[in-house]
């Protein structure tokens, strides 16, 4: 009788939708069970789906579990052995978040930008271009802008090494952003920042309207401008979150796309 080999595979999504990074599984026999144990140095928490799979189909339904920042060797799976043959993988989706805390959908945002100062919105919620089914912002604005943190938290991921762009979906791995995790376990996303222009690095806690980078045309961007989100983690995956900023006229919690908007001081 042929023995089955236990494998762990692990295929991370590479998408703007799931920043999986600084997390892995180790694996130990123990009777007729195969033991999975989940380390992170990741300042947040991940949400993880392990799909079983033999021979690269699917089999089973999909194992879920959160791994908190920080963990050493957590045990979270314990697997049977097959009993027919063949070779046993499972397919690791990951991202940021715990999708059981609750947003605080009552607090007040600040503009992410230099208080008392305007920019213009270019497109707003669910917006025709490519903000179908979201609620994302995106501020016209020049290169070089300062980019202010709209709500303090802690810095989960910075990239700032590309100086590229264009109008495809080909670019959006290059789009400079910086993500900060929020204490009630949704995170700002803030996009197409210039080149090494981060004044901020993972692990920092940061301040709400702290100055964190500069802004860029990188990515999938056709101008100059910084795209602005909340999302909140759900299984499997993200919601984004419509959110009240403070502005000089007053708390709004829509704003008007294709006008001006000037922060709070």
């Amino acid at each position: 009788m042929l023995k089955p080999t236990i494998l762990l595979f692990f295929s991370f999504l590479s998408s703007i939708a799931a920043p999986a990074q600084n997390f892995n599984v180790e694996q130990e026999s123990q009777g007729d069970s195969i033991i999975y144990y989940a380390s992170s140095t990741s300042y947040c928490p991940y949400n993880i789906s392990l799909q079983p799979e033999i021979d690269t189909i699917p089999f089973g339904n999909p194992h879920f579990f959160v791994l908190e920042a920080r963990s050493k060797r957590k045990r979270i799976l314990a697997y049977p052995r097959p009993t027919q043959a063949g070779k046993v993988t499972f397919e690791t989706n990951a991202y940021f978040g715990n999708p059981a805390l609750i947003p605080d959908s009552s607090y007040i945002y600040s503009l992410p930008y230099t208080p008392k100062t305007r920019h213009f919105i270019m497109q707003g919620y669910n917006g025709r271009f490519s903000h179908k089914n979201q609620y994302a912002l995106d501020f016209k604005m020049p290169i070089g802008t300062p980019i202010h943190a709209a709500r303090g938290g802690i810095v989960i991921k910075v990239k700032q090494d590309s100086d590229k762009h264009g109008r495809t979906a080909a670019f959006a791995p290059h789009g400079n952003h910086i993500i900060i995790y929020h204490t009630d376990g949704t995170m700002a996303y803030y996009y197409h920042l210039s080149q090494n222009s981060s004044r901020v690095q993972v692990g920092d806690t940061i301040q709400q309207k702290q100055f964190i980078a500069l802004s860029g045309n990188t990515g999938w961007s056709t101008a100059p401008h910084l795209h602005f989100i909340i999302k909140s983690p759900l299984k499997g995956g993200y919601g984004s979150l419509p959110t009240w900023f403070c502005t000089s006229k007053k708390p709004q919690k829509r704003l008007k796309s294709m006008r001006k908007h000037r922060a709070c001081e």
